[in-house]
């Protein structure tokens, strides 16, 4: 169960009338009187154990291990927007941040696990603690993940999702976070922008390169992009799509005639340009 930084709702997961799969119940609390009332069923989630709510009250995460209908994975985080209107409404505006999301670097196809204890964070950002090993990972690596919502506050893919490898010493993150009062963070300003993985911070190098250049995202940043390679007349001459599973990816110009190119790097969220010399 899960309270409302403002402390006027409750989220929990609880199992059906079945006894098998958790559903995702919110109410109104009264504080002052301790009052349960108006609860409104989100529906029958998978592994819908710990919902949180954003720092200003409203959306509502949950993990949830659903698959997707259209066949795009499976849902893995859910949110639901709490201004939508009535029960019904809020309901219905339950949303997968991960699937189908084109600026994550998470994929909804390879998880091996869910997310664990989704909470927020004393930076205005939400964490999870989890078992994803991101494409191509190695299986030593499912304990030293966690999702990070860098802007929760915000509605749909704008909250900003993504996975990001910490060094926990030989321990393992994946059963959950540490334990603390979240109210210790109420009245948090949202998280500013992720700089840290801007796009336009993104570097090539060696600048100038005589056999392979590589492309070098900013900080832990893994995201997808394609890259295009131009010359001074506007023609094509390499391409490639790059996965966002690695910050580095060498690209081979050893057959390219000397002179000034231009790299273009298509990401989802924008186009970044740079300028190459190939000696």
């Amino acid at each position: 169960m899960q309270a409302a930084p403002n402390g006027r709702q409750l989220a929990f997961g609880h199992l059906t009338t079945a006894g098998t799969r958790p559903s995702l119940g919110l109410f109104d609390f009264d504080p002052a009187t301790g009052a349960v009332s108006n609860y409104v069923s989100l529906g029958v989630l998978l592994d819908a154990n710990s919902p949180c709510f954003s720092p200003d009250n409203t959306k509502l995460y949950v993990p949830d291990f659903r698959r997707q209908p259209n066949g795009q994975g499976r849902n893995v985080i859910t949110q639901f927007d709490l201004q939508a209107g009535d029960g019904a409404a809020i309901a219905a505006s339950g949303q997968s941040i991960v699937a189908g999301n084109p600026a994550t670097n998470i994929s909804a196809t390879v998880l091996s696990e869910t997310v664990y204890l989704l909470q927020n964070g004393p930076d205005g950002r939400m964490y999870g603690a989890s078992g994803y090993q991101g494409p191509g990972a190695p299986l030593s690596d499912n304990a030293n993940v966690f999702y990070v919502i860098g802007r929760p506050n915000a509605r749909g893919f704008a909250c900003d999702v993504r996975a990001q490898r910490f060094d926990f010493g030989g321990r393992s993150g994946t059963g959950g976070l540490p334990n603390f009062m979240q109210h210790y963070f109420n009245g948090l300003e949202p998280a500013p922008a992720d700089t840290a993985c801007d796009p336009a911070q993104a570097t090539v190098f060696p600048n100038p390169a005589t056999a392979a250049f590589q492309v070098r995202q900013p900080g832990t940043c893994f995201l997808p992009y394609a890259l295009a390679v131009y010359d001074a007349v506007g023609r094509k001459v390499l391409g490639r799509t790059v996965a966002g599973n690695a910050s580095e990816a060498p690209v081979e110009v050893a057959g390219l005639a000397a002179g000034v190119y231009v790299v273009e790097l298509r990401f989802a969220q924008r186009t970044v340009v740079k300028k190459l010399v190939k000696l």
